[in-house]
């Protein structure tokens, strides 16, 4: 054997992988960072926090700063698919945002990524673009086994207020939707302010009746659970203070079922025993407390609600500044009630409008108010399918239920602002316990 030969071999493989380190080298050293920034279209018009951006087949990840901006080290050259994901843009079942980019030798150009404009997205959802009063409302439906439920029924409910002629009317408005193939149902051009009453299915096989609200929004999601009636589950929780005292006493009920109704024992305790397996809400009042809603989603046998925790009536009303003419305590709680977006209201400029009030032009204020027959109307209210009869408040006092038509129409005709709140709007304030609703009256 020559004494070269070996030394030859040796020499080949280090030359080898000489030439492997130096490509793989050149190959870390080709590798660029991609930055970029993500806007938020959809709530403030400003940068997207906290989103994850990650790369179509590479793992790398990066997330977004409180300026929107994000950074991906170490990207080879080619052409990459740059995906940005929130939860935010899931919660409103909206697929993550994708940008395809280059890289080569030279740095790339910052990417900039930005979540559709409301208008762009009500565009693409419901075919339509709404005014700033209106919005979306999605979901997903589920059984109680959590399986997605696609061809279900989804519909909403709302009033509002119209002026017809002389006569200020509220009309009931709706809309409606199928769940699709991926159990979500879309509601479009519903109201971003005004309660909605939402239910699913249908009496056999669906929700119970839901108070939903889009506190402003332009596009909110609410999911949905639907069970069958024969379904029940044993609900348990208990009602305290803000001192973590128990409530004694305070009504819980069951929304969108007028017999499920018991009240807290003397540790605050409540118990159903049988609280269909859908979706529902617990509605807890008591005197001197604002009533709170607790969302039931009972899809075992057992449900242990969180405590609810009842924060007193507020003493004080919020900060007003009064500019040129004085106004009263009553007119105060009036325009804050009204901003709520849930009852009825009329003012002095749109009394003025009635040439006569009376029980007849109150009875055509809302779908839900009806007046009895006889000389001198009655006011009714409907609860639970049935018509009953409200107590009046007049500046403030308890007037109790009236006696007869002409006693209300000469209340009516005194009024100079004029509230009508049925029993899931009433104020605390000035609860009806029995669950009608309430007439307000201010004349001054």
């Amino acid at each position: 054997m020559s004494p070269s030969g070996p030394r030859t071999r040796i020499g080949a493989a280090a030359a080898a992988l000489l030439v492997a380190s130096t490509l793989v080298a050149s190959a870390l050293d080709a590798q660029a960072e991609v930055r970029g920034v993500v806007y938020d279209s959809l709530r403030a018009s400003g940068p997207l926090r906290g989103a994850t951006v990650t790369v179509d087949g590479l793992t790398v990840v990066a997330r977004t700063d409180r300026r929107g901006r994000f950074t991906l080290p170490s990207v080879p050259p080619g052409e990459w698919t740059v995906r940005v994901q929130a939860p935010w843009l899931d919660s409103i079942s909206l697929s993550p945002l994708a940008q395809v980019t280059v890289v080569g030798t030279r740095r790339p150009r910052p990417l900039r990524l930005a979540v559709p404009s409301v208008q762009s997205y009500e565009r693409a959802v419901c075919g339509a673009v709404f005014t700033a009063e209106y919005g979306v409302l999605r979901g997903e439906l589920r059984d109680v086994d959590g399986t997605l439920r696609p061809g279900v029924f989804v519909g909403a409910v709302w009033a509002e207020a119209v002026l017809r002629g002389n006569e200020l009317m509220t009309q009931l408005l709706g809309t409606v939707d199928t769940t699709n193939a991926s159990g979500v149902f879309t509601l479009c051009g519903v109201p971003r302010e005004s309660n909605l009453l939402l239910r699913a299915g249908d009496d056999t096989l669906g929700t119970g009746e839901l108070s939903v609200q889009l506190e402003g929004r332009a596009i909110a999601r609410y999911d949905l659970v639907i069970g069958d009636r024969s379904r029940t589950a044993r609900v348990r929780g208990r009602v305290v203070n803000l001192q973590g005292a128990p409530v004694a006493g305070a009504m819980v009920g069951v929304e969108g079922d007028s017999l499920l109704f018991v009240r807290a024992g003397a540790d605050g305790s409540f118990e159903f025993r049988a609280v269909p397996q859908r979706s529902a809400q617990v509605l807890v009042r008591s005197i001197g407390y604002t009533p709170q809603y607790v969302g039931l989603e009972p899809t075992s046998n057992e449900v242990l609600l969180p405590e609810v925790v009842l924060g007193p009536v507020p003493q004080e009303l919020a900060e007003f500044r009064i500019v040129a003419e004085g106004t009263t305590l009553g007119e105060l709680e009036f325009r804050q009630r009204q901003r709520s977006g849930t009852g009825v209201f009329l003012d002095e400029y749109r009394l003025a409008q009635f040439p006569i009030i009376s029980a007849n032009a109150l009875a055509g204020m809302s779908i839900r108010i009806r007046s009895s027959g006889g000389s001198r109307p009655r006011v009714l209210l409907r609860s639970a399918g049935n018509t009953c009869r409200p107590r009046f408040f007049l500046d403030g006092v308890d007037f109790g239920r009236t006696r007869d038509g002409f006693e209300e129409e000469d209340l009516l005709r005194r009024a100079k602002r004029l509230e009508v709140h049925e029993s899931w709007s009433m104020p605390a304030r000035y609860a009806d316990l029995d669950g009608c609703g309430v007439v307000l009256i201010w004349t001054r």
